[in-house]
């Protein structure tokens, strides 16, 4: 009997074990950082379309602040610089591709993009729009 309530403490005691450790391990990120933080923590100009450089005229920018909101800038056909609210969200899809939404104000259009972020010296933000299939490169300003 001594026997047998020794087993079940030992067998008891590495079930709680497991249990804590799945506990413990279950909030670890893979990454030091999540893409959604080095979004935020930026201005985002447009500087390149499918690898060419655009135009001053050409380009956009984005400021992703954070609970969702931001703003997207560009010119408009007079050359004036505008700048319109956005809302925005991110999704992970399985396997770990990032998707990124992007919600216009007074439109009900939203702009769908595959995302990719490089940190580092000089933080590049990649878009594959999925309307059109371009491959919009953006970085820090």
């Amino acid at each position: 009997m001594i026997m047998k309530n020794k087993l079940t403490a030992r067998f008891a005691a590495f079930l709680m074990s497991v249990v804590l450790l799945a506990g413990a391990t279950s909030c670890v990120h893979d990454d030091p950082y999540y893409s959604t933080d080095i979004l935020t923590a930026y201005n985002w100009e447009l500087v390149a379309v499918n690898g060419v450089p655009v135009r001053e005229l050409d380009v956009c920018e984005f400021q992703f602040y954070n609970f969702g909101n931001g703003t997207y800038g560009r010119y408009n056909e007079y050359g004036s610089w505008y700048e319109i609210p956005i809302q925005w969200e991110t999704t992970v899809a399985y396997g770990g591709a990032e998707y990124l939404y992007v919600y216009p104000s007074g439109t009900a259009q939203t702009w769908e993009y595959l995302m990719r972020i490089y940190d580092g010296y000089n933080p590049t933000l990649e878009l594959n729009d999925l309307a059109t299939g371009d491959r919009l490169t953006f970085q820090t300003y």
